[in-house]
């Protein structure tokens, strides 16, 4: 009899052995799936571009030389903070008024392109 328990003992512990190894593997199948769709979807900003007469320019480049133009003008840096930009493709112009926060309201006038 001592033999019998111990057959059924021994038989019960393979079968939770084998049981945990399956809800191991499964559990690493799924992390693995999840990773991998993390890895294909990347945030990144949307891009917004402006054409007008078979031209394009992007709004990160008309930024970057409104900001150029408020440096020349000796603005403070937080002065692109706060801007307000106008584009006007049919005469070729992009107006911006910035006012952060000075007692002086600076604007000015770019080219689109």
């Amino acid at each position: 009899m001592a033999t019998s328990k111990t057959t059924k003992s021994t038989k019960a512990t393979a079968a939770t052995k084998t049981a945990t190894a399956k809800k191991t593997t499964s559990k690493k199948a799924t992390t693995n799936k999840a990773t991998t769709a993390k890895k294909t979807v990347e945030a990144r900003e949307p891009q917004f571009v402006i054409e007008y007469a078979n031209q394009r320019i992007s709004t990160d480049d008309i930024l970057k030389r409104i900001k150029d133009d408020l440096k020349n003008k000796g603005a403070k840096r937080t002065a692109a903070n706060a801007l307000d930009i106008y584009v006007q493709p049919e005469n070729n112009d992009v107006y911006y008024v910035s006012n952060a926060g000075t007692v002086k309201e600076l604007s000015g006038k770019i080219d689109l392109i």
